[in-house]
């Protein structure tokens, strides 16, 4: 009974492990993309001198 229990308990903290690790890198790989348009957009802007591209965006606030 004890042993059971044991493999039981170990058996539900290696699920709670993985399932912690797989979010963890979902959540990383989500943190990623948006990074990525953001530069992307952030690049895309100052390349066609829109708002965020212009000299003078300080005087538009």
């Amino acid at each position: 009974m004890l042993v059971e229990a044991a493999l039981s308990a170990r058996q539900k903290i290696r699920w709670y492990v993985k399932w912690m690790h797989e979010a963890t890198f979902t959540i990383l790989d989500c943190a990623i993309n948006i990074i990525q348009k953001a530069k992307q957009t952030l690049t895309l802007s100052m390349q066609s001198g829109g708002w965020l591209g212009s000299k003078d965006w300080r005087n538009s606030l």
